[in-house]
């Protein structure tokens, strides 16, 4: 039976070889020895040589595959750099022109994204240049809203003016006895309505928006007389007053102002035929205070209900003519005092608008 093998390495002519030995205990079929024997086999050079060669090419090649990786990190990362840092000044500057700012950004090297930060550049002119076309369009808009606001509001006291001229001038060709109380009422209704004339006018520069409310200690009954012995002068309107002598605080001028544009619009929708204005006012007391709400009806033909739904929008009139800016001044006045505006139709035929106040009770 073979033992143990052993390889070792002998020199033999200058040249190393190889063998393997295994001791041999006996040969069935032959003579016993009288000694251990000894098998020895030569291993070839060339597999030897071949095992080396073998080993070298592998070396070789995980080191070439080292250098590839590497080479291709170090090209991965010039080429991400290269996109990367362009797209970067690219989301730049889109914040920029999101500011309205106009961005600068230095056109890269790769002829593709070249290109795509030129096209962006021209975009970001053309937006600036846009903008400036807006802003002088949006300066105009306002300059044109400005100027149809003070002619809505000189309308209201114009109106007024002439139904008093009107009617002096009719009571004077009548020759009425009492020509003359009439000419004092008439002149001091002009005189009242061509001051609140110079105080529009005066208020020109801070137009674009009313004024903050200066609030006072008014009497409210006072108040609603006052505007309507403002329209006394105009024919076939029936007054119903039901108003309460209490006094308020709030702003007199803006509380006539809105009434005004009320009883202006009434009489306006009543036509020539006239018919019934009734105001009421009415004061309801809860957690946050006072709150009054006061309420102008006439018995007109009315609006339909898809104008009701705009008819507080700036710039919608339901009259042809109309500047439709009266109800958004009443609510805008109703908001400064705490309070809003509301439309309601009739039945079978009229239309209400009211407007509701806090009162401070502070002066």
């Amino acid at each position: 039976s073979p033992g143990e093998f052993v390889v070792e390495s002998r020199l033999v002519r200058g040249r190393r070889f190889d063998q393997v030995q295994a001791t041999l205990s006996s040969i069935a079929g032959r003579l016993s020895l009288s000694g251990p024997a000894v098998l020895s086999i030569p291993l070839l050079p060339e597999q030897r040589e071949s095992e080396e060669q073998i080993a070298r090419l592998s070396s070789s090649l995980t080191a070439f595959t080292v250098l590839v990786f590497g080479l291709s990190l170090v090209l991965g990362a010039r080429v991400a750099f290269r996109v990367s840092g362009p797209i970067g000044d690219l989301v730049e500057g889109t914040r920029l022109v999101a500011h309205g700012e106009v961005p600068r950004i230095p056109l890269p090297e790769d002829e593709e994204l070249r290109r795509l930060v030129e096209a962006f550049l021209s975009m970001a002119s053309t937006l600036e240049a846009q903008r400036d076309d807006l802003a002088r369009a949006q300066r105009l808009q306002a300059w044109a809203e400005m100027a149809r606001i003070i002619a809505h509001e000189i309308k209201n006291p114009l109106t007024p003016i002439r139904l008093s001229a009107e009617h002096l001038r009719e009571v004077w060709r009548r020759g009425d006895p009492n020509r003359d109380r009439v000419l004092e009422e008439c002149l001091e209704n002009i005189l009242k309505q061509t001051e609140m004339l110079r105080s529009i006018a005066a208020e020109f520069s801070d137009f674009a928006r009313l004024r903050e409310p200066q609030r006072e200690r008014v009497e409210l009954r006072g108040l609603v007389e006052e505007v309507v012995r403002s329209f006394s002068a105009a024919s076939g309107i029936r007054w119903q007053i039901d108003v309460p002598m209490a006094w308020v605080h709030a702003d007199p001028r803006l509380l006539a102002r809105a009434l005004t544009n009320l009883v202006a619009n009434s009489r306006e929708a009543l036509g020539p035929t006239g018919g019934t204005i009734r105001i009421r006012a009415e004061r309801r007391d809860g957690a946050g205070g006072a709150r009054w709400t006061v309420r102008v009806e006439d018995d007109g033909p009315g609006v339909t209900a898809e104008d009701q739904a705009k008819l507080f929008e700036p710039y919608f009139s339901s009259k042809s003519g109309g500047s439709g800016l009266g109800l958004a001044i009443v609510r805008k006045i109703a908001q400064e005092h705490g309070g809003d505006a509301r439309a309601e139709r009739l039945s079978p035929r009229g239309f209400a608008v009211e407007f509701d106040f806090q009162d401070s009770g502070e002066v």
